[in-house]
């Protein structure tokens, strides 16, 4: 069984980055965020994230830490639920804030249901946000919990929980 914390580290990744649409500014032609996207997930899925790594922006970079910590979470993915099998669903969309985000669904052999894949990408080609997890986590908000702290505090946090 996988602990939420498991499931945490595979939702902390996706972080899309608000500015991204100020990046496009540049007057660089825009990249097909659908050939980009597989790109980016046939690298992830053949360990080659120090070629994504290239592609992260500055701040997915920071968010992220290393090349080598995407390689270990990209690693500890693969590990759990095994090579990808079949590409169930893929599309692109265009965010709120103008980047472009590639999902692709895909089943793996190790894994008894779907997983996605997100991509934001900034006008530039840039990785501006990265999901991979559990297709029915992320198609379902997390459950809010109300914590009360020593000082008598009331916080709402929103957690992935088994």
């Amino acid at each position: 069984m996988k602990t939420a914390r498991s499931r945490s580290k595979a939702l902390l990744l996706f972080v899309v980055v608000a500015a991204s649409a100020a990046v496009g500014a540049r007057g660089v032609a825009a990249p097909d965020p659908l050939t980009l996207g597989r790109q980016y997930a046939a690298w992830f899925h053949a360990g080659e994230t120090d070629r994504i790594w290239q592609h992260f922006s500055p701040e997915m970079k920071k968010i992220a830490g290393s090349a080598e910590g995407l390689k270990t979470f990209r690693d500890t993915m693969i590990q759990q639920v095994g090579n990808e099998t079949n590409v169930l669903e893929e599309h692109v969309q265009t965010t709120g804030s103008g980047a472009m985000l590639y999902e692709r669904i895909a089943s793996f052999s190790a894994a008894p249901s779907p997983w996605l894949m997100k991509c934001a990408v900034g006008s530039d080609g840039a990785v501006t946000g990265f999901f991979f997890g559990p297709a029915a986590l992320a198609s379902k908000p997390a459950p809010v919990r109300l914590l009360v702290g020593a000082s008598g505090r009331k916080q709402v946090t929103n957690e992935t929980l088994d």
